[in-house]
């Protein structure tokens, strides 16, 4: 009985929808786990492109040390071309007016116009450290925003970002070019040569010129505590403003829960607070209009 020879085996079909595997030749030198570990990364790479994403690896990297080494070569030539804007050297005889701080000591400087050294110097610059370490534990929404610029989802926080960077460069500006002399206010239009007196036009507190004899001045405390009230309470109130606003900060507040709330809007608070400050200082506040005042709140142990 003659034997048949065993048909060939068919090959196996490839669901519909996958590529078919071709097979990796290996290189020379790589051992049986490199290859397969090159595979994977091959795969992972083409599975990202698939889902529109780029690797962190080589890709980001590789394009961000190309720009770093052109940014580089182009900081080399230029300053190679263009001198360093240096001044004389320093005559201990000869103090300039004003004495301003280097550029990007400017904002410091100039908060200490409207705050005390203690608050501009030490807690204002330590609540920014500060805030920045809490923002990854106050965050409601920690995956939104991942490997991606948009405004959606994320509309505080921007605004909060945008809103702190412009005030930043606005008190370098002021300190740049609109100070001069006793560290005064000086409109391009003025004169250098008058110097301003600034202790003449300051009020010292609400409803108070001079300093208190007493050092509270009430009405400055009420101002205040009526405004971080106002802050504090806001997704109470902001429902009568705007009823859709209003349950967003109630479901805000709610996500949170009490601490993280209280923790969030104490910085809130003092980042609305400086600008206010600010107005106040320079007298274009609403509530004081035309009147700069020094503190508005004062007390024998601190004044704000």
């Amino acid at each position: 009985m003659a034997e048949h020879a065993p048909a060939p085996e068919q090959p196996r079909s490839q669901p519909a929808g996958q590529r078919p595997a071709t097979p990796r030749p290996a290189r020379r030198g790589m051992t049986e786990e490199q290859v397969q570990a090159t595979q994977v990364a091959a795969e992972r790479k083409r599975e990202a492109l698939e889902e529109g994403k780029v690797l962190t690896w080589p890709d980001l990297v590789y394009a961000e040390f190309l720009s770093a080494v052109f940014l580089t070569v182009v900081l080399f030539i230029v300053s190679l071309v263009f001198n360093a804007p240096l001044e004389e050297p320093s005559n201990p005889n000869k103090t300039p007016i004003p004495s301003r701080a280097p550029w990007y000591f400017l904002g410091l400087q100039e908060m200490l116009v409207y705050f005390d050294p203690w608050i501009a110097g030490v807690l204002l610059p330590g609540m920014i450290i500060v805030g920045l370490m809490v923002i990854p534990y106050v965050d409601t929404k920690p995956t939104v925003g991942i490997g991606r610029y948009s405004w959606k989802g994320r509309e505080w926080q921007y605004i909060f970002f945008i809103g702190g960077f412009a005030l930043w460069l606005i008190l370098i500006v002021i300190g740049q070019f609109f100070r001069w002399g006793p560290w005064a206010i000086y409109m391009p239009w003025e004169p250098r040569e008058h110097i301003k007196v600034v202790a003449e036009h300051l009020t010292w507190c609400p409803l108070h010129k001079d300093p208190p004899a007493n050092m509270f001045c009430p009405v400055g405390f009420l101002i205040y505590a009526l405004f971080n009230a106002l802050v504090f309470t806001y997704p109470w109130w902001l429902r009568f403003v705007h009823k859709d606003w209003g349950e967003r900060a109630i479901n805000y507040y709610r996500q949170l829960g009490l601490v993280r709330y209280l923790i969030v809007m104490f910085f809130v608070s003092w980042t609305l607070f400086l600008p206010i400050k600010m107005m106040m200082r320079l007298g274009v506040f609403p509530l004081f209009w035309g009147i700069r005042l020094k503190y508005l709140v004062v007390t024998p142990w601190f004044n704000i």
